[in-house]
């Protein structure tokens, strides 16, 4: 396939994952959307009606707060996304590239224990009630390796990102290609700044999903 025809089977595929379009019955998106690649690949024109269906359900951070289900194409597509877009995440132990054969596992940057039990002894920057809706969020899963997970158990991300630091210098790369600002490592005032984090990771997911699956 030339560049152009590759472009836009790369918004198809995510365009299709964004706007949920598998989501229900299939058969007759399946029909579609096998006319349009067709049409694509002799080069010709596809309907311009087709990309209004293609709409994401994504326009704002706060609407990736509503997905909190692993089963959910879109929970499963932004971190799909994340990858995609990174060429592979970076393994927070030492840097390596996870591979899908690796058990890894969906990690809660601020961890559900520590938010969970943050109140009274912690004030986060967010009422207790919102900061238990957000925290199974996909804003606030990023996928690592399942030892690793266990490992950090209840502790504030600044605590076990300083650790993990001591045996990958690398750690700022690694942050970054999971979108997570690499501050709540080296300051202990992110360990309250919950929602502030949330909007900051969702806003660039966001723009990643616009990237690819809207412009």
């Amino acid at each position: 396939m030339n560049e152009q025809q590759r472009r836009f089977v790369e918004f198809w595929f995510w365009a299709s994952v964004f706007s949920n379009r598998y989501a229900g019955s299939s058969n007759e998106t399946i029909i579609e959307d096998s006319g349009v690649l067709e049409l694509i690949a002799k080069n010709e024109k596809i309907p311009a009606r087709y990309c209004e269906r293609m709409r994401s359900r994504v326009d704002t951070a706060d609407d990736l707060f509503s997905y909190t289900k692993r089963a959910s194409i879109i929970y499963r597509g932004v971190l799909n996304l994340l990858s995609y877009h990174n060429r592979g995440l970076r393994s927070w132990n030492n840097g390596d590239v996870l591979k899908a054969d690796m058990p890894l596992e969906g990690h809660h940057i601020y961890p559900r224990a520590y938010v969970m039990q943050a109140y009274p002894n912690i004030k986060l920057d967010v009422p207790q009630a919102e900061a238990e809706e957000l925290v199974d969020s996909v804003v606030n899963i990023t996928l690592i390796p399942k030892l690793t997970n266990i490992r950090i158990g209840k502790k504030p991300p600044s605590a076990y990102l300083t650790e993990l630091r001591i045996s990958n210098p690398l750690l700022t790369q690694c942050l970054e290609s999971h979108l997570v600002n690499p501050a709540i490592m080296n300051d202990s005032s992110w360990d309250k700044n919950f929602k502030q984090f949330l909007d900051e990771r969702g806003a660039k997911m966001v723009a990643l999903i616009r990237k690819y699956a809207v412009d």
